[in-house]
């Protein structure tokens, strides 16, 4: 739905959730009508109100991507929040979770580990890991997690199930 107006969104989704019988709808990185600027707040606010009314009324799951600014980049992964959303963090305030992809470099791998009941996970710094971190969640908890992802073949697998992604503590440095 990239680009397109908010009645052509609200049709497409209405005849995806009522022709295909879907559970779950998706709108990868959500824009307002092609003949604006991603950056304007009011027609973004619209949109995503628009979206999540829909979406109660349909009784769905809905899926909305939302284009990060450019500082999140350079910040690790449990430091980036809503200030972090491009369009704005009042978006935010629309939405019932909230999660954030990184994909992980050499780097990362080497800054983190997985907790999990029986011992500490080390990451393989050969993998493709994206790290997942949900900082909106009005029904549970906000933990961190890794997935071993493949961009190529588009797979997404938890690196370990029940782990938690954890930075690892820092080392004293003593002079």
């Amino acid at each position: 739905c990239g680009g397109y107006t908010d009645q052509i969104i609200t049709r497409t989704m209405r005849q995806l959730a009522l022709s295909k019988n879907c559970d779950v709808l998706a709108y990868d990185t959500c824009k307002t009508s092609s003949d604006k600027q991603i950056d304007n707040f009011a027609d973004m606010l619209r949109t995503v109100s628009i979206m999540s009314e829909l979406n109660k009324f349909l009784d769905k799951y809905l899926i909305l991507t939302l284009q990060l600014n450019n500082g999140a980049l350079e910040r690790p992964i449990e430091d980036i929040d809503s200030s972090n959303i491009a369009v704005s963090s009042y978006v935010f305030q629309l939405l019932d979770e909230a999660i954030v992809f990184k994909h992980f470099n050499k780097e990362d791998c080497d800054n983190y580990i997985i907790k999990t009941k029986s011992k500490p996970i080390e990451l393989d710094n050969t993998k493709h890991y994206t790290g997942v971190k949900t900082i909106k969640n009005r029904r549970g908890s906000k933990q961190m997690y890794l997935l071993d992802s493949d961009l190529n073949l588009n797979t997404w697998y938890e690196e370990a199930p029940n782990g938690i992604l954890l930075p690892k503590p820092k080392k004293k440095v003593i002079w």
